[in-house]
């Protein structure tokens, strides 16, 4: 139920208008929204949590930093302002930052997979590879199912020279989601990577039997093809 000017009555309202608002890109008028709701609720959690999102969809990332680490005093239990704090400090490429919140939410809620993918990619981030391999097995212990963690622990041990572990790393993924086109590309990327073209162009065309569409098999099949004829590998681009 809302006003009768319009505006939601409860805090409940208040969050839900205003999340429908930043959903729809509509920043400006979320943020005014939780601003005139925080004025007689200045200690809701999910209020304030909610505006540091929004403003740091806004580009006003210092902003959201300071609302993130004020839903923390609100409700120090919850995991979710140290994860937005670390998505804030990852988009500003601070690998450390992002790594020291992303960690304390491991430990508010170290049964979550996304919060040890998180801290894998910001330890990444931070050239801290050995303990990114860690974070992310960690994650895909946890989900096995998790793609994003599958591809950045390869790409990780990538980092780290170790090739026939992140194809490793793929190949088992692989076994439990064989149909993930996603993966797949991966692997192909991988076998080009390590100068085994003849078994790339194999991964290839099954990726694309079962996935006409797959942009990153398309262009991988064109850069082998441009290796020997520029017009071929125009032709898969076409």
């Amino acid at each position: 139920m809302t006003s009768a000017e319009g505006g939601p009555r409860s805090p409940q309202e208040a969050f839900e208008q205003a999340r429908r608002l930043a959903e729809q890109g509509q920043h400006a008028e979320a943020e005014a929204l939780l601003r005139a709701a925080l004025q007689n609720r200045k200690r809701d959690f999910r209020l304030t949590n909610l505006l540091g999102v929004v403003l740091r969809r806004s580009g006003r990332p210092a902003e959201a930093i300071l609302m993130f680490e004020a839903a923390r005093r609100l409700d120090p239990k919850s995991a979710s302002p140290l994860v937005n704090l670390a998505n804030t400090h990852m988009a500003a490429h601070d690998g450390k930052k992002a790594a020291q919140a992303a960690l304390l939410a491991t430990r508010l809620d170290p049964k979550r997979a996304g919060n040890w993918h998180l801290l894998g990619q910001a330890q990444r981030l931070a050239g801290q590879n050995g303990e990114a391999v860690r974070s992310l097995s960690r994650a895909l212990f946890l989900d096995p199912s998790h793609v994003d963690a599958v591809i950045d622990l390869a790409g990780t041990h990538l980092d780290l020279g170790r090739t026939e572990q992140a194809m490793g790393v793929v190949v088992e993924a692989l076994q439990r989601l064989p149909d993930n086109g996603r993966l797949r590309a991966v692997e192909v990327r991988l076998l080009l990577q390590a100068g085994l073209v003849d078994a790339a162009k194999a991964k290839i065309a099954a990726v694309l039997e079962a996935e006409p569409g797959n942009l990153d098999a398309l262009l991988a099949a064109a850069r082998i093809a441009g290796r020997q004829d520029r017009r071929g590998a125009n032709a898969y681009l076409q």
